[in-house]
């Protein structure tokens, strides 16, 4: 279950590093209106923002995510040094999901496959949401994958 509080976690983090929104935009290549939406809307970070992004700025503000998307698992279900893109396409194929199917079922078009079954950090282009999705069409854990993803 998500607790879509990041957006005033990173206001908060940011004020008390005393750091301006325009220096975190400027950090994450992004417009000062993206980077204020990001602390004003609370679903901004997981619908908008690319995952890698993310990652950095969690990073950089020392953000507890576990407030966000629930603890840490306590197993590990995938070993950290596997490719994203490798992964996906080994549990597509267990459950004989055709390329088109799979784009499909997590809502687009089927290069959308190709993208995160052929580049390593394939899945990182898209918002957190987007990797929720796939975990769910994969029949995983959200939080266990998006946490995953943060630790890579």
């Amino acid at each position: 279950m998500i607790n879509d509080v990041l957006h005033s976690q990173l206001k908060s983090k940011r004020e008390t590093m005393g750091l301006p929104s325009a220096k975190l935009a400027h950090l994450l290549n992004i417009t000062i209106a993206a980077y204020d939406d990001l602390e004003m809307s609370p679903a901004e970070w997981r619908m908008v923002l690319p995952f890698y992004k993310l990652r950095f700025l969690i990073s950089l503000l020392e953000i507890d995510m576990a407030r966000i998307i629930g603890p840490a698992p306590a197993s590990k279900s995938f070993d950290g040094g596997t490719d994203i893109s490798i992964l996906i396409k080994a549990l597509r194929n267990e459950k004989k999901l055709s390329k088109h199917d799979f784009a499909e079922h997590v809502g687009f078009q089927a290069v959308f496959t190709d993208i995160v079954e052929e580049h390593p950090l394939g899945l990182e282009l898209y918002p957190p949401e987007v990797a929720m999705l796939v975990a769910r069409k994969l029949e995983i854990s959200p939080n266990e994958f998006v946490w995953w993803m943060i630790r890579r």
